[in-house]
C-alpha cells in the first residue's frame, strides 16, 4: 500500500477546503512531523478534522516506522480527552491493540537500562494530583457512572468472582514473602525492604526463579555481587497466594 500517497491526499485535499478556525471543529496538523525536522510555519500547518487527524497519524507511524516520537503521539491520540470535545472516529480493538503493542515496544528501548530519578518521580507525583492531569476529567460527574448504582445482577457476578478467585481481588493479593518478613502488600514490603513495591512484586511474583546476573547488581542498590547466579527465591523472596481472613 502506498501510505505517502494517501497521506498526500489528504493533506491536498484539506488544503484545497481552505478551512479556517471557527467554521467547524478542526485541529492543526504538522505536515512535515517536528520530530522529523518540519517547523511550526504556516505553509506546514493544516487544519483537519479529528477523524482525518488520527488517519494522518496512522499513516505518518506507517511511513517513518522507526520515529518512537510518532509512535508516542499516535497513542496519545488514542487515549485523548481535549474539553467536552468528542471526537467522530472510533477506534478498533485491533488498531489499539497494535498501537499498544507498537508504543510499548518503543518505550521499553527507551527506557532500557535507566532508573528514574526522585526528582522525575516527584515531578509525575505531582502532575497526576494536578488539574492538568486529563485522566482527572473521567472522575466524579464527568464519569458515565457517577452516582449510577451497579444492577444487583453485575454487584451479584462481582461478588461471586472474589469469592471464588481471592487471589484475584484487588484489595487483597496474598502475602509477600521477603527476606524481612512476610507483609500483606507490595507496599508495606516495600517500606521494609527500602524498595519501591513494583520491585517488591517482581522479586515475589515474575522475576522469582529469575537468575541474577552483573548487571542486575549494577542497577540494583541491594544487590551484591555473592548474589550473582543465585535466585531471587534463594534470596527469600516469594509469594504465598491465600485469602485475607
Amino acid at each position: 500500500m502506498d501510505y505517502n500517497r494517501l497521506y498526500e491526499n489528504i493533506i491536498k485535499s484539506s488544503l484545497l477546503k481552505n478551512r479556517k478556525k471557527g467554521e467547524d471543529y478542526y485541529e492543526n496538523h504538522h505536515i512535515i512531523p517536528k520530530c522529523i525536522g518540519g517547523s511550526d510555519e504556516k505553509q506546514n500547518l493544516v487544519l483537519l478534522t479529528a477523524k482525518e487527524h488520527f488517519v494522518c497519524h496512522l499513516l505518518l507511524c506507517e511511513i517513518y516506522p522507526e520515529s518512537s516520537s510518532l509512535k508516542f503521539a499516535l497513542w496519545s491520540m488514542c487515549n485523548q480527552l481535549k474539553g467536552d470535545v468528542k471526537r467522530e472516529y472510533k477506534i478498533s480493538s485491533s488498531t489499539y491493540d497494535r498501537v499498544k503493542r507498537d508504543f510499548s515496544k518503543q518505550n521499553s528501548l527507551l527506557h532500557k537500562g535507566k532508573k528514574m530519578s526522585e526528582s522525575s518521580k516527584s515531578k509525575i507525583s505531582d502532575f497526576m494530583r494536578s488539574d492538568k492531569n486529563p485522566m482527572k476529567g473521567r472522575t466524579g460527574e464527568r464519569n458515565p457512572l457517577y452516582k449510577k448504582e451497579r444492577p444487583s445482577e453485575v454487584v451479584k457476578k462481582i461478588s461471586e468472582t472474589k469469592l471464588k478467585n481471592p487471589e484475584k481481588n484487588a484489595i487483597f493479593k496474598g502475602t509477600y514473602v521477603t527476606p524481612m518478613g512476610n507483609f500483606l502488600t507490595s507496599r508495606e514490603a516495600g517500606i521494609c525492604n527500602n524498595l519501591d513495591k513494583i520491585t517488591v512484586a517482581k522479586r515475589c511474583k515474575s522475576d522469582n526463579f529469575k537468575v541474577i546476573t552483573k548487571k542486575s547488581v549494577m542497577v540494583s542498590k541491594d544487590l551484591k555481587e555473592e548474589f550473582i547466579g543465585k535466585t531471587f527465591n534463594d534470596l527469600g523472596w516469594g509469594f504465598i497466594s491465600q485469602p485475607r481472613k
